[in-house]
């Protein structure tokens, strides 16, 4: 009977060590596997999609303000690449577009009346015509004495918080942070003093989410519950809480939970809504209008090319960072053939390449000239910087939303642009899971895209 006891007890911990020698084969693959898609892909040849030579194009580029370099040369060769089918595939579009542009657009005057705008509007859901109504009625009733008889939704970034987002994370929530607001009955307001209030930045159109100086979300401890994620911010909206804040950071954006819930969809809402609740502030319409003159660019009439260079990284290499530049400009000509193409980037070095391969092949693409936008989180030094400092941030997105179709790689910021232009299904991706996928210069007019 000992003997078996014995067998028992060697057999359990020959078990145990067989168990520890899985879990650490697991580990060790899950850390291969971590590492392997870390790495940068090789740059090579035939990565390159169209034939091109860039001699000495010079051009300072930074990440946080701190790098310089100098690309001497780089050559380019034509190939054609069957696309993986493990990769996204870009498909041919087949969209009948209207050629007029809507009345209810960026204002850029300030001479539009808000609410005739969005009384005229006929795609939006009716609930949101019904909270702006009640937002307005609200805001007139609120005032020092009796603001605690009422609810509020804050959407807030304050110089506290550790981090926030750029641009996208804060702004994207939009649809079902109002949502939110008006099932609920709460005065929906957004909070901003990190980097600058929003205002500095964009300004209230037709609701007026701008904080009552009297509201004291300044105070510690007392100024409302802070919601992170979308089942909390749910949750707590229904409950009686006073003040509910939220800095939403998802990739979704709050999107899965708006479109279960609502029988609309982010692609269909946003760029009317976007609209609705936010103008460019008078400093950045001033610059967008004069970069429309300049650059000859009508709104609805071009397609965008969006590269996120330093997407969760301080450096790219030089090479990467031109290649994926030229494969993205390519791949926006096969949404709009011939151009014209925005193109937006946080390099300067994609920036120079994208000018100097437009003058060599006498391409349509425009570029905002020295302008490496900052990111709203990340910036060196940024609570010793001013609002003006920001705002390329704010004419790429605009720019971005003034386009009819647009392809992006890695970030949000490419994905939110789509969202407030004029076609959210006119898409392509020109970089999918840190890998190009290659596109050729598309000169030859789409038949199913000719009316854009």
């Amino acid at each position: 009977m000992l003997a078996a006891e014995r067998t028992n007890s060697i057999r359990r911990k020959e078990s145990t060590l067989w168990m520890y020698f899985l879990l650490l084969i697991l580990a060790q693959l899950t850390v291969s596997f971590f590492l392997f898609y870390q790495q940068e892909e090789p740059v090579n040849d035939s990565t390159i999609v169209s034939s091109l030579s860039l001699s000495k194009v010079r051009s300072t580029y930074t990440s946080d303000g701190q790098k310089n370099k100098e690309i001497t040369e780089i050559s380019g060769k034509t190939e054609n690449i069957q696309l993986n089918k493990n990769r996204e595939v870009q498909t041919e579009h087949k969209i009948v577009l209207d050629n007029s542009i809507r009345d209810h657009d960026i204002h850029l005057d300030g001479k539009v009346d808000a609410r005739e705008t969005w009384e005229r509007l006929e795609g939006l859901p009716t609930w949101v015509k019904e909270y702006f109504d009640w937002h307005e009625d609200q805001r007139k009733l609120i005032n020092e004495t009796n603001w605690k008889d009422f609810k509020y939704f804050v959407v807030q970034c304050v110089r506290e918080d550790n981090h926030c987002g750029g641009a996208s994370d804060r702004l994207k929530p939009l649809p079902f942070f109002l949502l939110m607001a008006y099932r609920y009955k709460r005065i929906f307001l957004i909070w901003w003093t990190r980097p600058f209030p929003l205002e500095e930045f964009l300004v209230p159109n037709a609701i007026n989410w701008t904080v009552p100086e009297y509201l004291p979300l300044n105070v510690p401890h007392k100024n409302g519950k802070l919601m992170l994620h979308s089942n909390s911010i749910l949750a707590w909206s229904k409950s009686n809480e006073i003040i509910v804040r939220s800095k939403l950071q998802s990739f979704e954006g709050g999107q899965l939970t708006y479109e279960n819930i609502t029988d609309s969809t982010y692609d269909q809402v946003f760029h009317d809504l976007f609209r609705l609740v936010f103008d460019p502030h008078p400093s950045i319409a001033k610059i967008l209008r004069e970069e429309l003159a300049v650059s000859g660019l009508t709104p609805g009439h071009y397609a965008v090319a969006h590269y996120r260079a330093f997407y969760a990284r301080a450096s790219r290499k030089p090479e990467r960072i031109m290649k994926t530049t030229l494969n993205a400009i390519n791949c926006a000509s096969q949404l709009r053939p011939g151009g014209p193409i925005y193109f937006a980037s946080d390099s300067l070095l994609a920036l120079a390449t994208a000018r100097e391969y437009a003058k060599n092949n006498l391409y349509s693409v425009v570029t905002i000239e020295n302008q490496e936008p900052l990111h709203l989180d990340k910036a060196g030094n940024w609570s010793e910087r001013k609002p003006s400092d920001f705002y390329s941030i704010f004419v790429d997105l605009y720019l971005m939303a003034m386009g009819r179709c647009l392809t992006f790689g890695q970030g949000g910021f490419g994905r939110f642009g789509l969202l407030l232009g004029y076609n959210a299904t006119c898409t392509n991706r020109h970089t999918w899971n840190k890998h190009l996928v290659p596109c050729n210069w598309t000169d030859v007019p789409n038949l199913n895209l000719e009316n854009k």
